[in-house]
């Protein structure tokens, strides 16, 4: 079983993604250069980005 909770998108050409256990440890990584999975991935991103939770208003 592996976990997809990490990725680096390069230049909207290509996704890193990094794979993790079950346990959360590191076990590599794939490269995808798919283009409807990076389109998915960097309008999953846009629509997020004007959402953060201001730095002074975080608590953990």
């Amino acid at each position: 079983m592996f976990d997809f909770n990490d990725l680096w998108l390069f230049d909207h050409d290509l996704i890193r993604f990094g794979l993790f256990s079950g346990y959360g440890a590191f076990v590599g990584h794939a490269l995808c250069d798919d283009p409807d999975v990076i389109k998915n991935v960097a309008e999953a991103f846009a629509s997020i980005w004007s959402r953060p939770l201001p730095h002074d208003r975080y608590t953990v």
